[in-house]
């Protein structure tokens, strides 16, 4: 694998403008994505009609991936100057209402980074098979737009915080044997794993 330095094409002086966290416009973000999706409820809740379900479905989908980038972010460190307070915003505003934790995500993403594009990516077969047909595009989008794709993702997650499934989001199965495992190990597990979600 080849690093490629930056210095060619950005200055340090750029390269420290880029990487400069600011905690204003941090909370900023949390605030804004957040407010969205407290207007949508709203909204139902005063005006329950079709119209309003379906606008605010839509609405709070984009919410659900701001909540996932946040995630992404904290796990980078590069939300808030403080890391408690970054991982704690990062799971409590972003991770655990998608049913995500920073810390599994950061430990996962970072082999990601380490090995992009290789055979030992996790996230390689996301990116496999592309560029694609337009039978396969027609598919991808008819499961997206059925809920066929959310279901599975939410099971597989299910799943991989009960410790059936090693965690992976890549579309990669590995199963966790539970011969060795007691009842009490998976109460832990369920409960170490689904507090904060469930608290959300």
């Amino acid at each position: 694998m080849q690093i490629v330095s930056p210095a060619p094409y950005l200055t340090i002086e750029e390269r420290k403008e880029l990487t400069q966290k600011n905690d204003i416009k941090a909370l900023w973000g949390v605030i804004y994505h957040w407010s969205w999706i407290f207007v949508c409820f709203t909204l139902v809740y005063h005006f329950t009609n079709i119209c309003t379900i379906i606008l605010s479905l839509f609405i709070i989908g984009g919410r659900q991936l701001a909540c996932a980038v946040l995630v992404h972010d904290a796990a980078h460190k590069a939300m808030f100057n403080n890391p408690t307070i970054n991982d704690f915003m990062g799971n409590w505003f972003g991770g655990y209402p998608v049913f995500q934790d920073v810390y599994k995500y950061r430990d996962y993403h970072l082999i990601h980074h380490l090995n992009a594009g290789l055979a030992e990516d996790p996230d390689i077969l996301l990116t496999r098979g592309y560029p694609t047909t337009q039978k396969s595009t027609i598919r991808k989008f008819i499961r997206d737009v059925t809920g066929q794709t959310g279901v599975k993702s939410l099971a597989g997650l299910v799943m991989m915080h009960l410790g059936y499934l090693d965690y992976n989001l890549g579309n990669k199965v590995k199963r966790i044997s539970q011969k060795e495992r007691s009842c009490s190990a998976f109460f832990k597990t369920f409960i170490k794993n689904f507090g904060g979600p469930l608290t959300v």
